[in-house]
């Protein structure tokens, strides 16, 4: 494994930064190659993967075929909270609209020794150079717990040494080897609230609300509300 597509992405992130912002797309890194995003909110997550080379992603920029991912798909909520998370640390020198995160990746994944594969939603460090890692969860769903301590245990501890190049590359700080465990699900209600299990004490719990639309077809995050829990 080695960091080259993350090296393509941050580069051109860099370059086309201003360009970028304004069309609300984003490079996104990972291993055997790069694609690019979209953090809009009428089009969370779509974009175009397998890019290879800079020729190839500038190539695509200049035909701008934005139009192509645009449309609003089926609904899904941790994909339009994550376009929006990721959005404002865009427009935001890095940081996230919670906690105390700079920004690194999105959507990291890793083939494990098993054949299977496992992805983490956000990776970032926080002022202290504390590794965050974070996965989203539209439900009160305990599980997303679980995957913060899955993540830590199969792929930041036996591939450390990469990771510190990673942040290092894209953040320009020097991950102390620590790290914290944050899972963000909806603000309980009475109607969503689900009884906190025993991992609660090894996992930071941020709940969110937004304002925006949620129909059957679409949701729509014009703004989204963040509290630790």
């Amino acid at each position: 494994m080695n960091l080259k597509y993350f090296k393509l992405a941050k580069e051109l992130n860099d370059k086309h930064h201003a360009f970028l912002l304004e069309k609300q797309l984003h490079f996104r890194g990972n291993f055997k190659s790069f694609s690019i995003v979209s953090v809009s909110q009428l089009s969370p997550e779509r974009g175009k993967s397998g890019l290879t080379s800079l020729e190839q992603a500038e190539k695509y920029l200049k035909i701008n075929e934005q139009q192509k991912f645009t449309k609003t798909g089926r609904i899904t909520e941790e994909k339009n909270l994550q376009a929006f998370i990721i959005n404002h640390s865009l427009n935001n020198n890095g940081i996230l609209p919670f906690g105390d995160f700079t920004f690194i990746t999105s959507e990291m994944a890793v083939q494990l020794n098993d054949k299977k594969r496992i992805v983490n939603d956000i990776l970032a460090i926080d002022s202290n150079n504390n590794l965050a890692i974070i996965e989203l969860k539209s439900l009160r769903n305990n599980k997303v717990k679980q995957q913060t301590i899955d993540f830590e245990e199969k792929v930041i501890i036996p591939k450390s040494a990469l990771i510190i190049e990673l942040v290092k590359i894209i953040t320009g700080k020097t991950w102390n080897g620590n790290t914290r465990k944050i899972a963000v699900w909806n603000a309980p209600t009475s109607k969503t609230s689900v009884r906190l299990n025993n991992l609660s004490d090894k996992v930071e719990l941020y709940n969110y609300v937004f304002e925006g639309e949620r129909t059957k077809e679409y949701v729509i995050m014009d703004k989204v509300i963040f509290e630790k829990e």
